[in-house]
C-alpha cells in the first residue's frame, strides 16, 4: 500500500558522534522547535552547512 501524501526523505549530512540520549533529545527538540516556527533550520557541523 503506498502513501502518496508522504514527503520524500532526502540525506544531506551523515555523521557518527557519540551523544548521550539526553544530548540527542535536545538536539531533536530544538529541531522539532526550529522547525515549527519557521518551516526551516541550518545544520553547521565542521563549518559546512547542510538545510
Amino acid at each position: 500500500m503506498t502513501q502518496p501524501n508522504r514527503p520524500r526523505t532526502e540525506v544531506l549530512a551523515k555523521s557518527e558522534e557519540h551523544q548521550s540520549l539526553h544530548q540527542l533529545a535536545d538536539l531533536l527538540e530544538t529541531i522539532a522547535a526550529k522547525l515549527k516556527s519557521s518551516g526551516t533550520f541550518t545544520l553547521v557541523q565542521n563549518g559546512e552547512c547542510q538545510k
